[in-house]
């Protein structure tokens, strides 16, 4: 145990980290409002060596962040919440992996809460291999507008929902009690 690093997280705990895969950045989202005594909400950065905080990135939610995942250049962000940086974006986002400003053409927000007492959040990110497709679980009826109950994959090259799509989850709802029961999910190896 390094205890020199110690991050201080004021007003909640943390529920998820992830580095960049150079090594350089770590990101870190949960229910806190500061970090080391810096305002930051929900999500924030971190110094992977020593724990302070990078005032320079800035990615503030309303409510809950519960996932993360994380390119060297930009962050996806899965939660409870409805607006990051005062613009809505409804329980998923993308950002600058160096400032936390929202990327404009990142629009896929997650409608219907079908989670326990009708809760709308994620439960997991998952980037593929090569970084081309971003599995989203969560606990919603639609992506974008469209169908995608429980998963759905989205093409980060063009920043949109792509046209895959199981009926798994909306198949068996009716025998779940119409409760989305899904905490995660993986891609092979082979981006598959």
């Amino acid at each position: 145990v390094d205890a020199a690093f110690r991050p201080v997280f004021g007003g909640g705990g943390v529920t998820e980290i992830e580095a960049s895969p150079d090594g350089t950045k770590l990101f870190v989202a949960g229910r806190f409002n500061t970090v080391n005594g810096v305002t930051k909400r929900k999500v924030a950065s971190i110094n992977p060596t020593t724990g302070a905080t990078v005032t320079g990135f800035t990615a503030n939610a309303n409510s809950a962040a519960t996932s993360l995942e994380a390119t060297n250049s930009t962050v996806y962000i899965g939660g409870q919440f409805t607006t990051i940086n005062n613009t809505a974006r409804v329980g998923l986002a993308a950002v600058n992996a160096s400032t936390g400003s929202n990327l404009t053409n990142f629009r896929n927000d997650i409608s219907g809460g079908i989670g326990v007492n009708g809760l709308l959040t994620v439960q997991a990110l998952v980037l593929s291999p090569n970084d081309g497709k971003l599995l989203v679980v969560h606990t919603g009826r639609r992506i974008a507008g469209q169908d995608r109950y429980g998963v759905g994959i989205i093409d980060t090259a063009t920043n949109t929902l792509s046209p895959w799509k199981t009926t798994l989850w909306q198949d068996n709802l009716q025998f779940v009690g119409g409760i989305q029961r899904i905490y995660a999910g993986a891609i092979a190896p082979s981006g598959q």
